[in-house]
């Protein structure tokens, strides 16, 4: 950021008094009308012809630019409209980012050979061609927040200043920041990356607050430049929390109401509303079928400050789990009060309970006790098991994983009723792998024609889990190879209960009915209530091969220790239900027998 320098073609604030400086009549996607970004197709084309072309002279430009309002029939109505979005167009994929020259005071003339510059420079040239045009323009200075931005920190009159522009166009104040809009710039290695970014452009200022506040000591009506029917103060901006221009281009709306820094006892929330599915790196929970909720359960281990990233994509642009995700908002978090003994919580890159590949297969779930259900978490104590299943009109493939917050898997010798934790570095002790042992996974499936059971096995200790579902309509042609979507993760909280104490008072190990392990992941054994492999299993004579494990002499002490120390740092930020069920009440039927 640098100061911002009024420009000679600048009108004052007095004189702008008479072109209404108030907010826009209508929102961006109103005034844009039902055609939206296409309508700049052909005038973002044009501009594009023109890169081509050396012009190193502002009039020459500005005339070349406008040539395409009579070139195309509809955009003669709009010619403010078309002009504004040609400067906006040609300078955000033309001019580079370059703070060497912070001290210089460059002319249009310089910029237009150097094609570089600081924000004062990006304004003076686009305010230059709006005033060739004879469209109003405003040059605005004040604090701006960028990407980079550490929530906590606050400007103040003496911090650096940013420019962006306002501009006049059919009957309406618009904001519009070029700088912003033509890429970023890394500090720490020098580089600027150029993209041009839409959001910059006419940029509703309900929106344009989280991160751009106008001001002018000298000046104390310059707050009408926020645009704003009640325009906020340089204290009410350093509040705001920061949300970037992904996070309204994803059309989000954040729900709850967080300042900066967000005071939080034991534990809080965060929801966001969305128009579309989006994909968040965080653990999460959506409460509806069109998942167009997403609530955040956020949970610090210790009385500290935190700063809380959220990171998000369209589902839609999901290409794999190497997709980049961008930054939509973070927030400073003040812990003034915790809960005693947090347990670690696994991670999950889905969201909680039923996706859209559930709802595709027409299922119903019937739970067989509610009361151990909370929305997309399960609550069980230790030594018990927890039932459930889909109906459904077609036939099924289905399989049911059991994880621990390490993203271990958890299986049982169903002949002998011992629970292992295992890994491809960790496996089965050798004399477990034997051909009448019934390995089976941590939560038992039974596949029926025309219904699935599910038994969730209670792992030996306390804690959270994360149970994923896979399913998919049997294939017609047997022997084909086909990938099972994951349609559901839920959440398992196994509590001590009284059960649990009892075990940890026992003084035999056998109690616990199976041997603590401290291992990590095979994702898939091969069950034997369902005896279909999915398609990475392990087979029996390869496990075979692998070393033996040895039980945790030590797991009784160590086990208590953990209950009122252990915490990870993965833990802090994750989602569980909220009180309102994560499917519609009519998917979730309890029979009186089950």
């Amino acid at each position: 950021m640098d100061a911002g320098v009024q420009t000679e073609s600048e009108v004052n604030i007095a004189a702008m008094n008479g072109y209404g400086v108030v907010p826009p009549v209508d929102p961006k996607d109103v005034y844009l009308g039902p055609e939206g970004q296409p309508l700049f197709h052909l005038v973002d084309d044009h501009v594009q012809e023109i890169e081509s072309k050396s012009v190193k002279n502002i009039q020459k430009l500005v005339k070349y630019l406008l040539e395409v309002v009579e070139q195309v029939p509809k955009y003669r109505s709009k010619r403010e409209l078309i002009a504004v979005r040609s400067f906006y167009t040609w300078i955000t994929r033309n001019i580079r980012y370059d703070p060497g020259y912070m001290e210089d005071d460059l002319e249009t003339a310089d910029i237009l050979m150097k094609k570089a510059g600081v924000c004062r420079h990006y304004v003076k040239l686009f305010t230059e061609m709006c005033t060739l045009a004879d469209i109003k323009n405003q040059s605005i200075q004040g604090f701006a927040r960028k990407t980079d931005f550490k929530p906590g920190d606050e400007f103040d009159e003496n911090s650096e200043v940013h420019a962006w522009c306002g501009v006049y166009i059919d009957g309406s104040w618009r904001l519009v920041d070029p700088t912003f809009g033509a890429g970023s710039y890394d500090h720490t290695t020098g580089e600027f990356t150029q993209s041009q970014d839409e959001f910059y452009f006419l940029t509703d200022p309900n929106q344009l607050i989280y991160s751009h506040l106008p001001y002018h000591p000298l000046d104390s009506d310059y707050h009408i430049w926020q645009l704003l029917a009640q325009p906020i103060s340089l204290q009410q901006f350093n509040a705001l929390p920061f949300l970037t221009s992904e996070f309204f281009q994803m059309k989000l709306k954040l729900l709850t109401d967080v300042s900066c820094p967000w005071i939080i006892y034991n534990n809080d929330k965060i929801e966001i509303l969305s128009s579309i599915v989006v994909h968040y790196r965080e653990s999460y929970q959506c409460e509806n079928e069109n998942r167009s909720k997403a609530t955040f359960l956020i949970q610090p281990p210790i009385i500290d400050s935190y700063i809380f990233r959220l990171f998000a994509k369209p589902e839609s642009q999901i290409v794999d789990e190497f997709t980049r995700l961008e930054l939509i908002c973070s927030f400073l978090i003040q812990a003034d009060k915790v809960l005693p003994s947090i347990q670690p919580w696994p991670r999950n890159d889905t969201a909680w309970g039923f996706n859209s590949e559930y709802f595709k297969l027409g299922c119903t779930l019937v739970v067989e006790d509610p009361g151990k259900w909370d929305g997309s978490s399960i609550i069980m104590t230790l030594g018990s098991k927890v039932s459930f299943k889909f109906l459904h009109r077609i036939p099924l493939m289905a399989s049911a994983h059991l994880y621990d917050n390490k993203g271990n898997e958890i299986i049982e010798d169903t002949k002998i009723g011992t629970l292992y934790i295992i890994s491809r570095k960790n496996p089965l002790p050798g004399s477990v792998i034997q051909e009448e042992a019934a390995l089976s996974r941590g939560v038992h499936t039974l596949v029926k024609k025309k219904e699935t059971l599910f038994t969730i096995i209670s792992p030996n200790n306390a804690g959270f889990y994360k149970m994923e579902i896979y399913a998919a309509k049997s294939p017609k042609i047997k022997g084909i190879k086909m990938i099972i979507p994951i349609v559901a993760s839920f959440l398992v909280e196994v509590r001590l209960g009284q059960a649990g104490d009892a075990i940890l008072q026992s003084k035999s190990l056998d109690a616990l009915h199976t041997f603590p392990l401290k291992l990590p992941p095979i994702n898939n054994i091969r069950s034997k209530m369902n005896n279909k492999p999915s398609q990475d299993d392990v087979s029996l004579p390869e496990l075979n091969k692998m070393a033996a494990l040895q039980p945790d002499e030590n797991f009784r002490e160590k086990e208590e220790s953990r209950r009122s120390s252990i915490w990870n740092p993965l833990s802090l930020f994750s989602a569980v239900s909220s009180r309102k069920p994560s499917v519609a009440p009519e998917h979730l039927v309890n029979h009186g027998r089950f």
